[in-house]
């Protein structure tokens, strides 16, 4: 089964029937205007006006009170249901075939007694034990991956979502029924007092919705923070059972299975289900703080939260700070921002290509679109940009490395740090740099030839093709040049010290260094 739909359908059941006591309870007490100009004419039922009135009893059942007591039934179980699903959607990988064995075992059990017509103990009502189908294979080991993950702290969002819709909307209805006391009810005489301050304040109901949306909120947040810390092992794993995956044209594993793009994954679901689902209109999370002490006082609230400007329910002070910190704490876990934070910051450990931090971009453009702020959405720009420039910083010294030893500079360049290092280590030693290995005469004749060669093949310097960005690619190529020609530099200048110094043991190095720098950068075209 779809544990969003299971669900919402409990909770759908249940505000049609809290609605429908509602509007009894408020008939039982409340005379409407047809029942008033029949009394006045006196052709109305003296019966069902004395009915009405509560002629007699100093203290009548406020409508809250009566439909607190018609729904307390129901209030058990579902609660009961719903932290089950909640409990199955944040289960563990390694907590799936215990419990499945378990569940197994029971409904074998139970078929056994049905079997021999002995009914299961435990009822139907508040089978708590028994654990709810979600639709998933949990015994199939393949079965549990990232996308069963994804799946669930999907499904964790949406129950959020549905929570959040159903309790504001029957803390709405209270809204009409406090509306209704302070106005019509006070010219019939029998509204009291507590009648209205017991309209207004939160009924059970409400507050098993706000104990589920508590649980799930958390929930939600903890599988977040469990599927960022497995990305990497997510991707590999892909990457493992993606057959012949080198053979894909102009995608590298880490492009199409990576940390990043699982990330994007998740957060393109819970963008899509936080814009599709009511239950996050902005500012449903919030609660105005609205203070209930007179009649007159109940009517602006009532006003307020009726309003189009209403965002939530009325908490007045005689309940306590626990829903008001159940909804600041679902905010803040149920935001976009904390996606972003977690995902993106799991995903930034294991970015290390280009493509990785596009794709990260763009779970950014996405969550800013779906209505994450913009201080959110600026700071991880900033940290991409940063790391960007990082990874081409890495990408062009891979590739200028790679080019030295391609076209001959790059054993010569190592040689001669290495004895500039050695001279520095050890001042008074007497060392040419002709003795020294890897810089002799027949060393530079060899490599500063082939030097020379590549300099009139254009296909040595790298064409960075796996750059999207003409002007990042142009960029990359020109710094990857303009290294090599550094390197060409220092080694010229250092054979040249050489030779114009008292001792030496090049002989004619015209005959192999025939291009100054100012040459070489010129057929480079720097």
């Amino acid at each position: 089964h779809d544990p969003t739909n299971y669900v919402g359908d409990m909770l759908a059941f249940c505000f049609r029937a809290y609605s429908v006591e509602l509007d009894l309870a408020k008939g039982l007490l409340l005379v409407n205007d047809d029942d008033r100009v029949d009394e006045e004419d006196g052709s109305g039922n003296d019966d069902l006006t004395k009915d009405h009135t509560n002629d007699g009893d100093p203290n009548p059942a406020a409508p809250a009170e009566m439909v607190a007591q018609a729904m307390g039934g129901v209030i058990r179980p579902l609660k009961s249901r719903v932290l089950q699903v909640i409990a199955n959607l944040s289960r563990r990988p390694d907590d799936e075939m215990e419990t499945s064995a378990a569940s197994l075992e029971r409904r074998e059990q139970r078929r056994h007694d049905l079997e021999r017509n002995v009914h299961p103990e435990t009822s139907h009502l508040d089978d708590s034990d028994d654990e709810l189908d979600l639709g998933y294979n949990t015994t199939d080991p393949e079965h549990l991956s990232s996308e069963l993950f994804r799946q669930r702290i999907e499904s964790l969002y949406e129950i959020c979502g549905i929570l959040l819709f159903y309790q504001s909307a029957i803390q709405k209805a209270d809204a009409k029924l406090t509306l209704l006391l302070t106005t019509s009810g006070n010219a019939s005489g029998v509204v009291t007092t507590a009648m209205v301050n017991a309209s207004v304040t939160p009924s059970s109901l409400i507050t098993t919705l706000r104990e589920c949306l508590q649980e799930a909120s958390e929930s939600y947040a903890a599988s977040m923070r469990v599927y960022g810390t497995m990305l990497d092992t997510f991707a590999t794993e892909a990457r493992d059972q993606e057959p012949n995956f080198s053979t894909v044209e102009c995608e590298s594993p880490a492009s199409r299975h990576s940390a990043a793009s699982l990330a994007q994954t998740l957060l393109l679901k819970i963008s899509d289900a936080r814009q599709t689902s009511p239950g996050f209109l902005p500012g449903m999370l919030t609660l105005p703080s609205t203070q209930s002490s007179s009649s007159s006082d109940i009517l602006d609230a009532a006003e307020t939260v009726l309003s189009l400007e209403f965002v939530n329910a009325d908490v007045p002070s005689t309940q306590s700070s626990s829903s008001s910190d159940i909804l600041d704490a679902a905010e803040t876990v149920l935001s976009l921002e904390f996606v972003c934070n977690t995902l993106l910051g799991a995903a930034l450990a294991f970015c290390d290509t280009l493509s990785d931090i596009e794709t990260l971009r763009n779970c950014v453009t996405t969550s800013t679109k779906a209505g994450c702020s913009s201080d959110c959405a600026s700071h991880w720009e900033g940290v991409l940009k940063d790391t960007e420039i990082s990874t081409l910083g890495v990408l062009c010294e891979t590739e200028t490395s790679r080019l030295l030893y391609g076209c001959g500079l790059g054993a010569l360049s190592d040689a001669l740090s290495s004895y500039r290092t050695t001279r520095e280590a050890n001042p008074k030693i007497t060392l040419s740099m002709a003795s020294y290995p890897g810089l002799s005469q027949g060393d530079l004749e060899q490599g500063i030839g082939q030097f020379y060669t590549s300099l009139y093949s254009p296909q040595e310097v790298p064409s960075f093709d796996m750059l999207k960005d003409i002007a990042v690619r142009n960029e990359c190529r020109s710094r990857t040049t303009v290294s090599v020609w550094e390197a060409y530099r220092r080694l010229y200048e250092a054979i040249m010290e050489e030779v114009t110094g008292d001792h030496s043991d090049y002989t004619n190095v015209e005959s192999f260094l025939g291009h100054d720098p100012d040459q070489v950068r010129t057929l480079l075209s720097i």
